[in-house]
């Protein structure tokens, strides 16, 4: 037969102002989450004070509308129990609520959307199974409507948490209060709770490739998108990497473009250099191109002029004029982890004390080569 639906907890779901009507979803959620059996305790009055953080009365008030909807049993000096599985969709059409992502209006770049649409489709995908929708803010057009739009969708009392994909939330950091928020897909980590990877690291992975390979005369390449604190990231990992092999670490062989700099201008003047390198690090796929298209004018060719490995996902797309080694991102985990992480904020508990890092991994697709010391000189 089918579940009866509920009645006290669906009649009081727009009464989300009220604390023990929220409470209410979140145990409900929780019973679903957890797959709690018939049978399972919960917690006393005591300890759900505690976990939730919400007073006697509260609890009680919660509690009182659960049992009467059949959700839960008490048991004087005992605590309180499930009286049958949860499932939300079936019993209540419930969703949590709801989690605002926020990006710069050119973040789906047609260029870059394979790497873009496999993050954000782990991050809906994850969103829904937790129980949220999902409502996307574009900003970056117009500073005023979009401080406008933010503070009305902070305001909607169905919003939970926020997602910040980039820095797209930086000028509006005062209007978000004591909201959830996670922020991903930038260079350096921020102070929100933060999820992506460690630059320093992958700097460290590639060049460290480089170097396994037989190269000596390595040069990074950053793109002037790269901020003074993200750039130091490049510059600790490559000089960590140089030490770990005993190799002279050079400050002026990490080249990073100035604003209105022509990327391939930047790229001729690494490979025409003094001390021209054999392999450089390119951090992202607009940095890998434009080395191609010097490389090109130069009567270059890769890899026995000059071996190359980038970073990113939309690194993989490029197959010509061969496909390029890549330090390949955790992109779908970043989705994932972002998704555990607003998830636990939501739900009360403490934000994390250090930025999440995750790792990828190289894939050598054949622009890199092995080069003896005589290549080398």
């Amino acid at each position: 037969m089918p579940t009866p639906p509920a009645t006290a907890l669906t009649a009081n779901l727009g009464q989300r102002k009220y604390k023990y009507v929220s409470l209410t979803q979140k145990i409900i959620r929780n019973i679903a989450r957890q797959n709690l059996q018939s049978g399972d305790r919960i917690g006393t009055e005591n300890e759900l004070c505690e976990q939730y953080g919400l007073s006697r009365i509260t609890i009680r008030k919660a509690l009182a509308m659960l049992e009467e909807d059949g959700f839960i049993y008490r048991k004087q000096k005992k605590g309180t129990f499930v009286k049958r599985p949860i499932d939300l969709s079936r019993d209540l059409m419930l969703m949590r609520g709801t989690v605002v992502v926020a990006m710069q209006n050119n973040y789906l770049d047609p260029v870059e959307a394979v790497a873009e649409f496999t993050f954000f489709r782990a991050l809906e995908r994850g969103l829904a199974e937790e129980g949220f929708s999902v409502r996307v803010i574009g900003l970056g057009t117009n500073r005023e409507q979009d401080r406008m739009r933010l503070l009305h969708a902070v305001k909607d009392k169905e919003v939970e948490g926020v997602c910040s994909i980039g820095s797209a939330l930086e000028p509006y950091g005062e209007l978000l209060g004591d909201m959830p928020l996670v922020t991903t897909c930038t260079f350096h980590p921020t102070p929100t709770p933060w999820v992506g990877m460690n630059m320093e690291k992958v700097t460290f992975d590639c060049i460290e490739y480089l170097i396994r390979n037989g190269h000596r005369e390595i040069a990074v390449m950053c793109g002037p998108w790269i901020e003074s604190r993200g750039l130091m990231d490049f510059t600790r990992g490559f000089r960590s990497a140089c030490e770990a092999h005993g190799m002279t670490f050079r400050r002026e062989h990490i080249f990073h473009a100035f604003e209105g700099e022509q990327l391939q201008e930047l790229a001729k003047q690494i490979l025409t250099s003094g001390h021209r390198p054999t392999a450089v690090f390119a951090e992202d796929w607009k940095a890998c191109n434009a080395l191609l298209a010097a490389a090109t004018d130069l009567g270059l060719s890769l890899p026995q002029d000059v071996s190359l490995i980038g970073c990113g996902q939309n690194v993989m797309n490029i197959q010509v004029p061969l496909p390029l080694d890549t330090y390949l991102p955790d992109t779908e985990g970043t989705g994932k982890t972002v998704v555990q992480l607003i998830t636990k904020l939501i739900d009360g508990k403490p934000a994390p004390t250090a930025p999440i890092h995750l790792d990828g991994r190289i894939v050598a697709r054949g622009s890199v080569r092995q080069v003896s010391d005589t290549q080398q000189a």
